[in-house]
């Protein structure tokens, strides 16, 4: 099986988030991280998506946001997560309530 690649820098692992049937979230880990790892995977996103809303080139970290979603690349920590903020918060007041009667 060939291995599965990002912008071809070789992809570590992925992982799927479901919530009642829909994908809320995706994240690619890298094998490779630091300061200047993952140019490549920059420039294809910028090419696909425009230029990032929020860009900090000394720490490696872009994201961009379209509505309800958010696309972000962490160089240093070598991830790649897709995720679908309306979501993601409607899961986190949830686990708040939780958090809140769970003793």
């Amino acid at each position: 099986m060939p291995a599965t690649t990002l912008a071809g820098e070789a992809v570590a692992s992925s992982m799927v988030q479901l919530w009642q049937g829909r994908v809320v979230a995706s994240a690619v880990l890298l094998p490779r991280k630091g300061g200047k790892v993952g140019i490549p995977i920059v420039n294809a996103l910028i090419e696909k998506y425009g230029p990032p809303t929020e860009a900090k080139p000394h720490i490696n970290r872009y994201v961009w946001h379209r509505g309800s979603h958010a696309l972000s690349f962490d160089g240093y920590s070598g991830v790649v997560i897709a995720t679908n903020t309306d979501a993601q918060d409607a899961l986190r007041k949830i686990a708040a309530r939780k958090n809140k009667t769970d003793l």
